[in-house]
C-alpha cells in the first residue's frame, strides 16, 4: 500500500477500534472452537486487553493453547449500515491485576472509554477481586474489512505501521 493508504487504512482502523468497547474473544480446545463477548482496550503499540471470568470456557482454553482470535465489529450505526470489522489473531496470556490497572492509568486511546457501562480503572479492579481475570493479546496478524472502501475483500493491517501512524490519529 502507499502512504496514503495505509494512513486511511490506519484512520478507519483507530475509528473502528473506538466505536465500541466490545469484541468477541474466541479460543480453541481440542475438540472445539469458543467464542465469547468480553470488554477489550488495547495500548499504543496494539496490545489488546480484555476481561473474562476466571472460571470461564476462554480462560481454561488459554491455559493450554493461547493462539486467539479477537474479532471487533463497528456498531452499524457507526459504519451507515456497512460491514466493518477487524480480526486479530495473537497469542493470549493472563496479566496480573497490578498490570492492568497501570495500564489504564496510562491513559490509553480509547475514545470508548467514555461511554457509560465500559470497565473502567475502579470497575476493573472490582472484576479482579471477584474473580476476573485479564488477558493480553500480542497480535500476529491484523485484517481489516470495511464494506463501506473496500468491498467484500479484507486487508492486512501492518501492526508497527499501525502504531506509528496512530499518533497523528485522533
Amino acid at each position: 500500500m502507499s502512504e496514503a493508504e495505509d494512513f486511511e487504512v490506519a484512520k478507519h482502523v483507530i475509528s473502528c477500534l473506538h466505536s465500541t468497547p466490545l469484541a468477541v474473544l474466541s479460543t480453541k480446545d481440542r475438540k472445539s472452537v469458543w467464542g465469547m463477548p468480553v470488554y477489550f482496550i488495547h495500548d499504543n503499540d496494539f496490545n489488546f486487553y480484555a476481561i473474562t471470568n476466571s472460571r470461564s470456557r476462554p480462560a481454561n482454553d488459554i491455559k493450554n493453547n493461547p493462539d486467539v482470535c479477537l474479532s471487533i465489529v463497528m456498531p452499524p450505526d457507526s459504519s451507515n449500515g456497512f460491514e466493518v470489522g477487524i480480526q486479530i489473531a495473537g497469542r493470549a496470556s493472563k496479566i496480573s491485576d497490578k498490570d492492568i490497572v497501570e495500564i489504564y492509568a496510562q491513559k490509553m486511546k480509547r475514545s470508548a472509554m467514555d461511554r457509560e457501562g465500559f470497565i473502567g480503572p475502579r470497575e476493573a479492579e472490582i472484576l479482579g477481586n471477584e474473580g476476573g481475570i485479564f488477558i493480553k493479546i500480542v497480535p500476529k496478524q491484523i485484517m481489516y474489512l470495511d464494506r463501506r472502501y473496500h468491498g467484500p475483500n479484507s486487508k492486512k493491517v501492518s501492526i508497527k505501521r499501525l502504531a506509528q501512524l496512530s499518533k497523528y490519529i485522533r
